[in-house]
């Protein structure tokens, strides 16, 4: 359900504290956000982002961008903490094939800065053709969407997995009138 909030009343916008409250609660209680916002984003979009950006960071909490949104031209002298803004944390995944080469163990050590993930073969030995490396899902407790109006479009337009929307609690805040109320709040103005 999308909440329509605004400044008056007479052409059916109105003002719902809840889902501000909702949004805030949610907010308080992630440590690690999504801040999304288009591409081809507007000024409008960025100067957002940029306080969303700085009160989340003030507030102690991290919060990352796409690669494709940080791709896209940004003035630093205007926009300084979008500028520096980290990429969206991923989990790295590390995959063995072990049709050829069985495991018998795993395990790692830590010595310092340093991390080794220790591979024992079980009959024959670990080629390294067998292994790949890829990303795995984000992580994030919630995502804060800026101007995207329906869930597929930002899938598709932040190289984001199609069920991200789906699986991560989504504060919606937009303007326009076909935005599609696809976040756990919808804070919508058209």
């Amino acid at each position: 359900m999308t909440t329509r909030i605004g400044r008056a009343t007479n052409n059916g916008v109105t003002k719902n504290p809840m889902d501000v409250q909702k949004a805030l609660d949610l907010i308080e209680k992630s440590e690690h956000l999504a801040l999304l916002f288009p591409p081809e984003a507007t000024i409008d979009h960025l100067a957002s982002a940029e306080v969303l950006l700085r009160t989340l960071n003030l507030r102690g909490k991290f919060a990352g961008v796409t690669e494709k949104t940080k791709k896209a031209p940004l003035d630093a002298g205007l926009f300084p903490q979008l500028a520096a803004a980290p990429l969206l944390l991923r989990e790295f995944i590390i995959s063995l094939n072990t049709s050829s080469s069985p495991v018998s163990k795993l395990r790692y050590e830590k010595e310092g800065e340093k991390l080794d993930i220790v591979i024992s073969p079980q009959n024959s030995s670990i080629r390294g053709d067998a292994i790949s490396f890829h990303d795995g899902k984000i992580e994030c407790d919630a995502a804060v969407s800026l101007g995207i109006s329906d869930a597929e479009s930002g899938s598709e337009a932040l190289g984001l997995d199609p069920d991200f929307f789906a699986s991560t609690p989504v504060i919606n805040i937009d303007c326009a009138l076909k935005n599609a109320g696809y976040g756990e709040t919808n804070l919508v103005d058209p």
